[in-house]
C-alpha cells in the first residue's frame, strides 16, 4: 500500500486562480492540477492508494469553509482529509472539537502562512488539546521559498515545542523530513524526538545518501512519504523511494506501512 501524506487541493472554483497565485509566488510550475479530480489523477498515474489532504487555514474567517470542504472530500476514493485551524483563533478549542466530531483524523499547520512561530504559546496550547483529543498535528517545517525571510518553524523551535507538548501521547509530523531545506538543523535538534517526519517537497534536495542517513538516524518507523503535491510529482516520488539505497522492508515502511499504522488504515 502507498499512502501519499501530505498533498493539498482546492475547491473547484478557486483552484485555477490559486494555482495562478502560488505558482509565482514559488517560481515554479505545478506538477498536478490542485483540484480534487487532478489529485485523483496523479495517485493513479503513481500507484497511490490513500493521499492525505492537508489545508491550510491562513486567516481566521475561513476556518467554517476549509472545514466544510474538508468533510465533503473526505473518505472519497482514497482521499483523508485533515482539518485546517489557525493558532491564533481564540475559539481554539471549539474548532478543533468540530474537526474532532467531524470524524477528521488530524489538523495541519503551517506557521510560514500563518505567521505564528511554532514555539509560542498559541501553538503550544494548540497543539497540546488537538493531541489530547487524539488528532494527528502536521507541520510545515523549515525554510518555505515563499517566505523567505523568516522561518518560523526552525529545527531548534520545533524542538521546543515538543518538549512542552510531550506526554506520551499523540502524534507530531514534521514535514519535509523535519526541517526543510535546512537539514543540518535536524541533526543537532530533532533526531531523538518522538516525533515523525515526511519526505514532501524536499526530496529533489536530498542526495541519496543524505536521505538514507536521515531516515534510518531518525528511525525508518518514523518516515512517511509525502510529496507536496501539486508542487511535486507523486509517481517521480514512489520512483525515487523504491530507488534508494534501503531494505525492502524499509521501503515498505515509508511508503505505507508507517501512515496505514497511524491512520488506522487497514
Amino acid at each position: 500500500m502507498i499512502v501519499d501524506f501530505h498533498t493539498h487541493i482546492w475547491p473547484d472554483k478557486i483552484s485555477g486562480k490559486v494555482k495562478q497565485t502560488l505558482e509565482t509566488a514559488y517560481n515554479e510550475q505545478w506538477q498536478g492540477k490542485g483540484d480534487l479530480e487532478g489529485l485523483k489523477t496523479t495517485m493513479s498515474e503513481g500507484s497511490v492508494d490513500y493521499s492525505v489532504v492537508l489545508p491550510v487555514v491562513t486567516k481566521l474567517s475561513q476556518f467554517p469553509s476549509v472545514l466544510s470542504y474538508a468533510k465533503e472530500i473526505n473518505g472519497k476514493d482514497g482521499i483523508i482529509s485533515f482539518g485546517g485551524i489557525h493558532p491564533k483563533s481564540e475559539n481554539y478549542k471549539e474548532e478543533l472539537k468540530q474537526i474532532k466530531e467531524a470524524g477528521l483524523k488530524g489538523i495541519k499547520l503551517h506557521p510560514d502562512f500563518q505567521k505564528a512561530f511554532v514555539d509560542e504559546i498559541e501553538t503550544v496550547r494548540l497543539v497540546d488539546y488537538a493531541l489530547e483529543l487524539g488528532l494527528i498535528v502536521s507541520f510545515h517545517a523549515g525554510f518555505d521559498p515563499s517566505i523567505p525571510d523568516t522561518t518560523y518553524c526552525t529545527a531548534d523551535r520545533a524542538r521546543r515545542l515538543v518538549k512542552q507538548v510531550e506526554a506520551g501521547y499523540g502524534t507530531i509530523i514534521l514535514a519535509h523530513m523535519g526541517s526543510n531545506m535546512m537539514d543540518k538543523d535536524v541533526d543537532k535538534y530533532l533526531l531523538d524526538l518522538p516525533v515523525y517526519f515526511d519526505t514532501a517537497y524536499c526530496l529533489d534536495f536530498l542526495s541519496d545518501k543524505r536521505f538514507v542517513e536521515l531516515a534510518r538516524g531518525h528511525g525508518i518507523d518514523k518516515i512517511l512519504f509525502a510529496t507536496d503535491s501539486p508542487w511535486r510529482s507523486q509517481k517521480k516520488f514512489v520512483d525515487r523511494i523504491k530507488q534508494m539505497p534501503l531494505e525492502t522492508e524499509e521501503v515498505d515502511k515509508i511508503l505505507g506501512g508507517n501512515a496505514t499504522r497511524i491512520l488506522g488504515l487497514s
